[in-house]
């Protein structure tokens, strides 16, 4: 019961903020600043972008075909720090992919996690929850239980696998960044209220910065999150601002695989 009035309360937040973001951004200014324990989850990030801008028009940004290699899984000697993020980033992905009500970008989600799950040499447990995941998939389980009935089983047990390498900050910038990614990629040009949201309200920039400024972030990567830090600060996004963000968030995902 908590969980679902938790669930009903982000919902609502999400209405609050597309609809007043000013009022919105003292509140969370006078929350204090982002940590660990409060940062916007790939669901809540997913969910204000589905709502502003559709679900099909953010899953026609992603692969069709299985592409562990598009997520850096494939890549000889990818680092934890680097697998970490993108398992941030193939999350929100599947999550955008059900929401879709997509099976041909829901199963290469799917079989691009395991693929990267193997690599990672995650646990029998969670290489085998996901494994069913897409083998009730293949079976013919429809995406909204696949949503509401599988995501639960095997996000845990990724939480919980990240978690133990100390590097649950690296999964949820891969979140945060694939979640404006999608957001600038699937907005109306003349209406990028989720993008806007992302890069000011739920701008976690500076925290990430701070978090990760001793765990060997890229110079790439570094650069393009100071880009993001300073549009927080922004009271109206311009079509510049919205170019420099599209460009820094590409250039973390690139520094990041």
């Amino acid at each position: 019961m908590k969980r679902i009035c938790m669930m009903t309360m982000g919902m609502a937040l999400i209405g609050t903020l597309l609809a007043e973001p000013q009022a919105e951004k003292q509140v969370l200014t006078q929350a204090g600043e982002f940590s660990t324990l409060w940062l916007p989850s790939s669901s809540l990030m997913v969910g204000a972008v589905v709502e502003a801008n559709g679900a099909a028009r953010m899953a026609a940004q992603l692969p069709k075909e299985e592409s562990a290699t598009a997520y850096g899984f494939a890549a000889a000697g990818i680092t934890k720090e680097q697998g970490s993020f993108c398992l941030g980033v193939l999350m929100t992905d599947l999550k955008v992919a059900l929401q879709a009500n997509d099976q041909v970008r829901t199963t290469a989600a799917i079989d691009a996690l395991v693929t990267g799950l193997q690599q990672l040499k995650a646990s029998e447990p969670l290489l085998r929850a996901t494994l069913q995941l897409g083998a009730a998939h293949h079976a013919g389980m429809g995406t909204d239980a696949l949503r509401r009935l599988g995501l639960p089983v095997i996000e845990p047990f990724i939480e919980a696998f990240v978690e133990q390498e100390g590097l649950v900050v690296h999964l949820r910038l891969g979140e945060w960044v694939e979640s404006v990614r999608l957001a600038l990629a699937s907005a109306d040009e003349s209406k990028p209220a989720a993008a806007t949201l992302l890069l000011t309200q739920m701008n976690p920039a500076a925290f990430f910065l701070s978090a990760l400024q001793n765990a060997g972030l890229p110079a790439g990567g570094k650069a393009a999150l100071e880009t993001l830090k300073a549009l927080a600060n922004e009271p109206k996004l311009s079509n510049a601002h919205i170019t420099q963000a599209r460009t820094a968030v590409e250039q973390i995902a690139l520094a990041m695989r």
